[in-house]
């Protein structure tokens, strides 16, 4: 709850304190690799990545925070590297699910703007095909130079009606980078309004 309304570091503390009590949690460990990320604490993101690869090699959520760990702290060779390592993908992740992410990566860390364009074209694709993929496939945009089409897919999955088994909506990833860059945008900040976090 803490991480969906923007308190980070206190959901970092909370974390802390829980893997206090019981170090053998992933899912703290995932989630603060996830907060050190938010917060711009680059070495601390690093050391929670190794701790968690490490215990909990091809933990699911771990695997996905740390590659976004790495890709948006403008390592993106680091990143499509550690896609593409077969020792930490989830047993249960296709290698074509794995290879996307690290395509994205690849188009993130290129001068090409072909390249750009065609992950730009799989972040659309992505969300045609399931629209609960905005959550992941709108920071992607915003850090291929589409802020218009990050913030359109986060009014479609935001504002839009339900697509799964519970209206719940993740809202975390508005408080990450790259899409914390967009909060002086007027279509962000009536977003925000529109959901009651504004007013929280």
């Amino acid at each position: 709850l803490l991480y969906q309304v923007g308190r980070v570091e206190e959901g970092l503390e909370m974390h802390g304190r829980a893997l206090a009590i019981e170090p053998m949690l992933p899912l703290a460990v995932a989630h603060r690799v996830w907060a050190y990320g938010a917060l711009g604490r680059v070495q601390e993101g690093d050391r929670e990545m190794s701790l968690g690869n490490e215990r909990w090699p091809g933990h699911p959520l771990i695997w996905t925070n740390s590659f976004r760990h790495l890709l948006y702290s403008q390592r993106p060779e680091s990143a499509a590297a550690f896609a593409r390592d077969p020792r930490v993908r989830p047993t249960a992740m296709p290698v074509e699910a794995a290879e996307a992410q690290a395509r994205l990566a690849d188009a993130l860390g290129s001068a090409d703007s072909g390249r750009r364009v065609a992950a730009v074209r799989e972040q659309e694709e992505r969300m045609r095909r399931d629209a609960a993929a905005a959550p992941a496939a709108a920071p992607a945009l915003a850090a291929l130079g589409r802020p218009d089409l990050a913030l359109g897919a986060l009014e479609r999955y935001l504002l839009g009606p339900a697509t799964g088994p519970t209206p719940d909506r993740t809202t975390s990833m508005l408080f990450a980078p790259p899409l914390a860059g967009l909060s002086r945008e007027p279509r962000f900040a009536a977003l925000l309004r529109r959901i009651g976090l504004a007013r929280y």
